[in-house]
Formats: C-alpha cells, sequence, structure tokens
C-alpha cells in the first residue's frame, strides 16, 4: 500500500499556524519555535570614516549604532563573538596560496 506523503503532511499541518525547525549555522544550532510579525533590517555603512548600523523595525528606525571599527558597532548589538565582525561587514581581505 503506498501513501502520498505530501498529502498527508499538507492534511496534519492544516490546522497548524506554525512549525518549529532548525538549522545550523556553522556550529551554531538555531531553533525556531515561533516567529514574529515584526520585521527588521540592518543596514551596514561607512559615512566619515566610521562604521554604522541602521537597524529598521516595521520600517522605521529603532536604533543606529556608529564606531570606528566594525567589532565595535557589532559589540553594541547583540554581536556573537563566533562570527568575525570584520566579515559581517564585508572588510575581511582573504589571501588565496595556489
Amino acid at each position: 500500500m503506498e501513501f502520498n506523503q505530501s498529502n498527508i503532511v499538507k492534511q496534519l499541518l492544516e490546522d497548524i499556524n506554525f512549525q518549529p525547525f532548525e538549522f545550523y549555522l556553522d556550529q551554531l544550532q538555531i531553533v525556531v519555535f515561533g516567529i514574529e510579525k515584526k520585521h527588521f533590517l540592518y543596514v551596514q555603512s561607512f559615512i566619515s570614516s566610521k562604521c554604522n548600523i541602521t537597524i529598521y523595525e516595521e520600517n522605521k528606525i529603532k536604533m543606529i549604532v556608529n564606531r570606528t571599527t566594525p567589532t565595535d558597532v557589532w559589540s553594541k548589538i547583540d554581536y556573537k563573538s563566533k562570527f568575525d565582525a570584520n566579515d559581517l561587514f564585508g572588510t575581511t581581505i582573504h589571501m588565496y596560496k595556489d
């Protein structure tokens, strides 16, 4: 007997508003149990030799952080040391050897 799994899954999830899920970013496991209906946007820029991050929440500016280095900026915003702030800002220069 064959079951059409996609139809079964669809029917099982029909009355469920959200299904928890997990994913990995390097060795960091991220488990999402719910999603708020708020939208955030992080915009990074360089202005007057400073690194800036502007955080928008629901299309309104929530916070602006200005510092001299990417590490200084991200340290003010729930920065996780596992990720290099220079990589997040795109300022890391990678040297490749042949």
